[in-house]
C-alpha cells in the first residue's frame, strides 16, 4: 500500500469519527435547547398567571373583606332573632371539658333544638347559631332566596379520627322535602371541613341558599356506614 493510500485511509477514518461526534453533539445541544425553551415557557406562563390574578382582583372584593373584618371587630355581624349578636367566643378547651363532664343524649325521633348537643357515635355535635348573609361579590342569593349561615361545633370523644365534610356529612331540608347543598361564599369565618382527632374540637360555618318562604328547616348529620342520623330543627 502506497503512502498516499494509507494517508487517505487514516484521514477518512478520523474524518468520519469527527463527523459522528459532531452530529451527536449537535443533537444533544438541540435537545437541550428545546428543553430549556419548554421550561422557560412554563415558568413564564406561571408568572404571568399569578400576575394577572393579582392585578385583576376586584377592588370591591378587598373592600368587602375589609368591611367584614371591621364588622367582626365591632361585633356587628347580622344575626337572626333569638341569637346573641355580641356572643363571646367560647374557648375550645372549655367546650371539650364541658362535653366530657356531662352525659350527652343520643339522637331520637324528635329533632334537637338550636344549641342542643347530640351524641352521634362519639361525635358530639351542636348547631350554635344561624345568621343571614347577603353573600359576597361573587355569589349573592337569587331573588326570593336568602343565605342562611349555620355555625356548628363538632367534638370527637371517640378513639379514632373522624372526617367531617360540610358537603357530605351535613344536609339541609325544608317542608317540601327539598334537600339543599352548601354554597360557596367568602362570608364565613371558617369552613366546617377537616379531620377531627380524638379529644379535638372543630368549629366552622356552613352556608345554604334557601327560599325566604322555606319552613320546617332541618339539619341532618350522618356518617356513611354508621347507623342512624342526628337531626336539628332550625325554626
Amino acid at each position: 500500500m502506497s503512502f498516499w493510500q494509507e494517508y487517505g485511509r487514516i484521514w477518512r477514518k478520523y474524518y468520519l469519527s469527527y463527523r459522528e461526534e459532531k452530529l451527536m453533539l449537535e443533537g444533544y445541544e438541540t435537545m437541550t435547547i428545546r428543553r430549556m425553551i419548554i421550561i422557560t415557557a412554563a415558568i413564564c406562563g406561571l408568572i404571568l398567571t399569578a400576575a394577572c390574578s393579582n392585578d385583576n382582583q376586584p377592588d370591591s372584593f378587598k373592600e368587602t373583606l375589609t368591611t367584614t373584618m371591621t364588622q367582626k371587630d365591632k361585633g356587628e355581624k347580622q344575626t337572626e332573632t333569638g341569637n346573641e349578636p355580641n356572643r363571646e367566643p367560647e374557648n375550645l378547651d372549655s367546650i371539650l371539658t364541658e362535653v366530657q363532664s356531662k352525659t350527652i343524649e343520643e339522637p331520637s325521633d324528635q329533632p334537637a333544638s338550636l344549641g342542643e348537643w347530640l351524641n352521634y357515635h362519639g361525635m358530639i355535635i351542636r348547631v350554635d347559631s344561624i345568621r343571614e348573609s347577603a353573600g359576597d361579590d361573587y355569589l349573592k342569593p337569587q331573588e326570593g332566596n336568602v343565605l342562611k349561615v349555620l355555625e356548628i361545633t363538632v367534638v370527637n370523644t371517640g378513639d379514632k379520627e373522624q372526617v367531617v365534610s360540610s358537603a357530605l356529612s351535613f344536609s339541609l331540608s325544608d317542608d317540601r322535602g327539598q334537600t339543599h347543598m352548601p354554597v360557596v361564599t367568602s362570608d364565613i369565618k371558617q369552613s366546617l371541613d377537616g379531620v377531627v382527632a380524638p379529644d379535638q374540637v372543630l368549629r366552622g360555618e356552613i352556608p345554604y341558599e334557601v327560599s325566604k318562604n322555606a319552613k320546617d328547616l332541618k339539619l341532618t348529620f350522618a356518617i356513611p356506614l354508621l347507623e342512624g342520623e342526628a337531626v336539628w330543627s332550625l325554626d
